[in-house]
């Protein structure tokens, strides 16, 4: 179990969703937001977030099934079946509606269960999001592909720093407490496993498959859209906020100069700050 949530006061909370014992943490009080990470990291993903997030909001940060603390089944882990997970955590929780924060793997889930279930969503914040276009990181790609995707996927801690190398501009190959945790939580029973079955329901190694494409279908999303992004983002291309701006207008997009894949651990104040806003809906009439 991780022990970083513990050195911040975090407590660390199970609930079960759909049959699988899903891992949670939950801090302050307010208008609650529902925090998804990307394919193959935990709620370590948002370390920088969650406290600042807790000052007006009920944060509620989660490991998806597969990933961190949370059981790692053999499972249907396709998009239907993460917005079918959404539903049951919603309930499990108590929540009824939620805003929902969703980086890479996260911010296409939360862009298919808003446009599944628009009621149930307040507004949607991405970072980084897979789902809006075909080409993505060749680190990726080959990951679909059988055996190399296995030996890709096989954590070490040389690899979790390579990997943080890819998806940050700045220090997370120096930060041991990050490449200990991504590493710990990767080396769990079931993750590789779960990782590669992800993966490759939604990559080949030409980029995206179409059933994992929600930008068709973007200019029906109801919910108010907030895309972040990291311009020297190397797994999603930022021209791929671009390309979803131009196909629902009213979507706001922010791109961060000098920014990886994790916009919301390398630049976590203006983040922080950007997000915390556009929860509390400053900005809509400009």
């Amino acid at each position: 179990m991780a022990v970083w949530p513990q050195k911040v006061g975090l407590e660390h909370r199970y609930v079960q969703v759909n049959g699988v014992r899903t891992h949670y943490l939950v801090a302050g009080d307010g208008p609650p937001v529902i925090l998804l990470h990307g394919v193959g990291s935990s709620v370590v993903a948002w370390r920088e977030n969650i406290l600042p997030l807790a000052r007006h909001l009920r944060v509620y940060a989660v490991d998806l099934p597969g990933h961190g603390d949370s059981e790692k089944p053999r499972m249907d882990y396709s998009l239907s079946a993460a917005s079918r997970f959404m539903i049951g955590l919603q309930d499990a929780l108590g929540l009824d509606h939620a805003h929902l924060i969703g980086q890479s793997l996260g911010g296409l889930i939360v862009l298919r269960f808003a446009l599944d279930h628009p009621a149930r969503v307040d507004r949607v914040v991405t970072v980084g999001t897979a789902g809006l276009g075909r080409d993505l990181s060749w680190l990726v790609r080959w990951i679909s592909v059988p055996v190399v995707g296995e030996i890709i996927v096989h954590p070490t801690a040389g690899k979790m720093k390579h990997l943080l190398t890819r998806v940050m501009r700045r220090d997370g190959p120096r930060d041991e407490d990050l490449v200990n945790e991504l590493y710990r939580a990767r080396g769990s029973p079931g993750a590789e496993r779960a990782l590669v079955s992800m993966v490759r329901w939604g990559v080949t190694p030409f980029g995206l498959r179409g059933r994992a494409l929600v930008l068709p279908e973007l200019p029906r999303l109801k919910p108010p859209l907030l895309l972040i992004w990291g311009a020297n983002d190397s797994i999603s291309p930022v021209h791929h906020g671009y390309h979803a701006r131009a196909a629902l207008p009213t979507a706001r997009l922010e791109v961060f100069e000098d920014c990886g894949h994790w916009a919301q651990m390398e630049r976590a104040d203006e983040f922080n700050q950007l997000v915390e806003g556009f929860l509390a809906g400053k900005g809509d009439d400009a």
